[in-house]
């Protein structure tokens, strides 16, 4: 980029990703890595699942019951049981 000269209240600034000589009010605070100034190009938009938020899910059972004792599955039913 070639330099044009003196801009009152707008410095040079090297972006921290691909060492461009730029000016600072053309860099961005990088999406992904915070604590970055990036020129426009390498700027990264912040992924939107690093803002998902989590909730408690209610994974009770309702009307909840003993689990019944076990059948005996051997056992022979005729017409005289029913």
């Amino acid at each position: 980029m070639q330099e044009h000269g003196y801009i009152s209240g707008d410095p040079w600034a090297v972006c921290d990703r691909c060492g461009v000589k730029v000016r600072f009010s053309t860099t961005r605070k990088d999406g992904d890595k915070p604590g970055l100034r990036v020129c426009k190009r390498c700027w990264d938009p912040r992924h939107p699942q690093r803002d998902v938020r989590s909730f408690v899910e209610n994974t009770a059972v309702q009307d909840a019951r003993p689990q019944p004792d076990a059948v005996d599955s051997t056992a022979v039913i005729t017409a005289d049981d029913l």
